[in-house]
């Protein structure tokens, strides 16, 4: 699963912006979102968000400035007439993780691990941080091995410690490896399946101007100088796993209003500011469920004493409204889809959850596709979907003169999976007559 929306909803919103785009503009979004690429999150949202703007009168997409800049979309506002221009941005921490590279860390201790019959869900590592940096530049940095530094680690330090560990299998033993390059902390315990690691949180805002949404503001800005001066300048800001995005600021710090707000004071050049993140919300039986948000910022002194610029800012925020009432919930967190966006194609999950009626039994359709076709043994498919349950069932209406009698099929655009209902029935095939 590699988007933070199922693959049936964008395509849905691709056929949508089809009506006004060329067929190379759509040649070239549909490449993006197919490439196994961090490019494909960016064409995920540019998607998402233009479906939203197309049916608007004189939508456009890409039309040169007069300098020679193409912003990604034009329309007028059906009410007032005005002209709104503007830029799709997607954000992510892939600047903060490209300098504090924990995975290959992990990856190495996993490597070394395996190789001497053990693997990486044995060992819990923890790495701290320091500051770098000062005032607003201040930014915080792990204190990973890398480079050269990894090398000799996992070969004088790690591979000893390792194998030390899994002869003496003397549980609960910490070991701190300190050196001038370097600070990591790694306890020796039972296997459980799945890595565990931890660190100093290295994708705080410390100020409000040096930060990846204030990048993004700023160059978008810069992309928007010759947009006419009595258009709006709108700039959409989705995230892409940045957690700025959707960090809640209990804890006083800094979060996505200061820095939008901040902006919007000390920077003429964007006058409407929409922000779309994913954020986890807890529902009635304690676990969390994600939805998508829209919050939109405006600059004060564009709406000064002028009505129809204040009803401008009115119909975008309503156009925003109704393209969220025909979003289907997330299926992953950005910072996932980040993640998995180079990794994964089409995605082999689905509807985990088996329901049972009277005389039915509710599956997922991909599943069961796929245990036919091969890709999935029948124990891996009884163990993932269903298990004994399912075999319980299916025993049961057999045992009492019941055979199949009717399958239907549930699809939704919400996630890249279908119902597979299967409806038994009293059969004299294998029951006494009547």
């Amino acid at each position: 699963m590699s988007f933070i929306f199922s693959r049936r909803f964008i395509q849905s919103a691709i056929n949508e912006v089809r009506n006004g785009l060329t067929r190379d503009q759509t040649t070239d979004l549909v490449t993006r979102l197919n490439k196994l690429d961090d490019g494909r999150l960016p064409a995920m949202w540019e998607a998402v968000v233009l479906s939203a703007f197309v049916g608007l009168p004189d939508f456009a997409h890409e039309v040169p400035l007069d300098d020679g800049r193409k912003p990604d979309f034009r329309f007028l506002l059906p009410g007032s007439g005005i002209e709104v221009v503007g830029d799709v941005r997607c954000i992510s921490d892939r600047g903060y993780h490209k300098k504090n590279p924990i995975d290959r860390l992990m990856t190495e201790v996993g490597r070394v691990a395996q190789k001497h019959g053990s693997d990486v869900s044995q060992f819990d590592v923890y790495v701290p941080g320091f500051s770098e940096g000062k005032h607003a530049r201040r930014k915080t940095v792990l204190r990973l091995p890398k480079g050269q530094s990894l090398v000799e680690f996992s070969k004088w330090s790690l591979e000893p410690y390792i194998q030390e560990r899994l002869r003496r299998n003397d549980f609960g033993t910490k070991k701190v490896f300190k050196t001038e390059d370097y600070h990591v902390e790694i306890t020796f315990k039972e296997r459980t399946g799945h890595s565990t690691f931890g660190h100093a949180s290295y994708v705080e805002a410390h100020t409000t101007n040096s930060n990846p949404v204030w990048k993004a503001l700023k160059d978008k800005a810069d992309q928007l100088k010759a947009v006419p001066a009595d258009a709006m300048r709108l700039i959409v800001l989705c995230d892409g796993g940045c957690s700025v995005m959707s960090k809640k600021g209990i804890d006083g710090s800094i979060v996505l209003s200061d820095i939008v707000q901040d902006f919007l004071r000390r920077n003429k050049g964007v006058d409407m500011v929409a922000t779309m993140s994913v954020e986890a919300k807890r529902n009635v039986y304690g676990q969390y469920d994600l939805i998508s948000v829209w919050k939109t910022f405006s600059r004060p002194e564009w709406i000064e004493g002028q009505s129809d610029r204040k009803q401008a800012l009115v119909d975008v925020k309503a156009v925003l409204d109704q393209r969220l009432k025909s979003m289907p919930e997330p299926m992953l967190s950005p910072h996932n889809a980040y993640m998995n966006c180079a990794k994964s194609e089409f995605g082999n999950g689905g509807i985990k959850e088996i329901k049972m009626g009277i005389r039915s039994v509710t599956v997922s359709a991909k599943s069961f596709q796929r245990l036919f076709a091969g890709e999935i043994s029948f124990d891996d498919f009884m163990q993932t979907y269903g298990g004994d349950s399912l075999r319980q069932k299916c025993a049961y209406e057999l045992a009492n003169g019941n055979l199949i009698s009717d399958i239907t099929i549930s699809r939704s655009e919400e996630r890249d999976d279908s119902e597979m209902q299967v409806t038994f029935a009293p059969d004299p095939a294998i029951s006494p007559f009547k």
